[in-house]
């Protein structure tokens, strides 16, 4: 329904043409019996259809594995790790897998696991997380905290929210940055530091030690709105060492009143700007839980701008020919196909949507049934569904329950993944045993160690 499309033609063509000769087309050429069985067992509990039995040539195939991860970054975990796996073993390119989100909502746990682990991906049908304006703009905050010489960052964030510091400002900033050969962080610096007893001879000649050419005034106004903006930089230089960097971030929010900003940018949608909000809510919450990790060793703005940095992958890409891994939402990768398939989050509440069962009742249900069949038949060799037990909504963690249509899909098709069990304590001793017995072994006079 979302492209216009409407059951009712097909049933309305047969009752004006009554005469008309049905012929089905049932023979899928993209995906295995497997998948196709698990498609229709899930389809035929929509009633305003028309019946059939799609069958493959393809022979049956591996079964669908059904995973579910403690949280989103578990989940994610999982995509990667198969990912690599896969890959590794049968020598498949990244542009081979596709991860499919019922909700943009979901990318920001997938896109921090490939940026961590280096997988080149590409976004469709929805913004990356970290190209959201909103998002954007808060990195963008933490970038110039950590180093005050990032005109790129300054630039953009100069007016975000906006403080009344227009082009011709920002065009005399870039004068003085030009005569000083400094950043325009020092620029303004240097013009906010003018004594008060030089303040008329600024305003009206250029002095040298300045770098001003004649003409370039400000108002007091705009000095303030520009030592406002100086001042929250400078105040949250405490995100630079020492923890609790989600709270800092969290209280700059505050301060800055961004939510505010986003208000007053949506004059026409409250809902939007609350929508932004929360995508700038679960970037302060992923910060919590990477400085709260184990694994995290030293917690600092330095390393967290590190881990997100995107890099342009493009020479590499082209260099190895591997491509990017499709990310992608259900409603965009209708009419297309991918080897191995990640249906991500398949929870009450994200498939079905929620917002969509709560509106719409159960003809919402039906359409958001047919979605998940064109998820599944998106598939050609192998299918993933992950459903997690628990995922973080806002500032709180909740518990999930699987999706109503995984129980549609036939237990003989679905194999349940579980992950390898820990080594124990006697199998590992045993394996660390053998390995410094191999590495201590005497050398061989004349026979190179390499080679032994």
């Amino acid at each position: 329904s979302w492209r216009g499309a409407d059951y009712q033609n097909i049933v309305n063509f047969e009752k004006d043409f009554p005469a008309v000769k049905e012929i089905r087309l049932e023979q899928n050429y993209r995906s295995t019996g497997t998948i196709l069985a698990a498609a229709n067992g899930v389809i035929k509990h929509n009633t305003n259809r028309k019946d059939k039995q799609l069958w493959s040539g393809k022979g049956e195939g591996k079964p669908i594995e059904v995973y579910s991860p403690d949280n989103e970054t578990a989940e994610a975990d999982f995509v990667v790790e198969t990912i690599q796996a896969i890959s590794a073993e049968e020598k498949r390119k990244y542009d081979d897998f596709c991860v499919l989100l019922r909700a943009n909502t979901q990318s920001r746990a997938i896109e921090e696991a490939f940026l961590q682990e280096n997988i080149p991906y590409t976004m469709s049908g929805g913004t990356s997380f970290f190209q959201r304006k909103e998002i954007k703009d808060i990195i963008s905050y933490l970038r110039v905290i950590s180093n005050h010489d990032d005109d790129v960052n300054l630039l953009r964030i100069i007016n975000a929210p906006r403080r009344g510091i227009g082009r011709a400002t920002i065009e005399k900033l870039n004068q003085i940055a030009k005569n000083l050969s400094c950043s325009l962080y020092e620029a303004i610096k240097s013009l906010l530091e003018v004594p008060e007893d030089e303040a008329d001879l600024f305003m009206q000649t250029s002095p040298s030690k300045y770098g001003i050419d004649d003409g370039l005034d400000f108002s007091e106004g705009t000095k303030d709105s520009l030592k406002d903006f100086i001042d929250i930089i400078d105040s949250n230089k405490s995100m630079l060492g020492g923890h609790g960097l989600s709270k800092k971030v969290r209280k700059m929010v505050e301060d800055i009143h961004y939510f505010d900003y986003l208000i007053s940018e949506n004059p026409k949608s409250e809902k939007a700007a609350r929508f932004k909000f929360l995508n700038i809510e679960s970037l302060i919450n992923s910060i919590e839980m990477w400085e709260n990790n184990p694994e995290t060793q030293d917690p600092t703005l330095y390393n967290y701008l590190n881990r997100i940095t995107l890099l342009s992958r493009d020479d590499m890409d082209d260099e190895e020919d591997h491509g990017k891994v499709n990310l992608m939402t259900i409603h965009a990768s209708k009419g297309l196909e991918f080897p191995v398939v990640f249906i991500i989050g398949c929870e009450e509440g994200l498939i079905p949507h929620g917002r969509a069962v709560d509106e719409g009742g159960n003809a919402a249900v039906e359409e958001e049934r047919r979605l998940f069949y064109v998820a599944i038949t998106r598939a050609r060799d192998k299918l993933y569904i992950s459903s997690c037990l628990k995922r973080r909504h806002m500032q709180s963690v909740v518990e999930c329950t699987p999706s109503r249509f995984l129980e549609e899909i036939p237990s003989s098709l679905v194999k349940y993944y579980e992950p390898p069990a820990p080594v124990d304590d006697k199998t590992a001793d045993e394996f660390f045993a053998q390995m410094k017995k191999r590495f201590s072994a005497p050398i061989v006079p004349g026979f190179n160690n390499l080679q032994r």
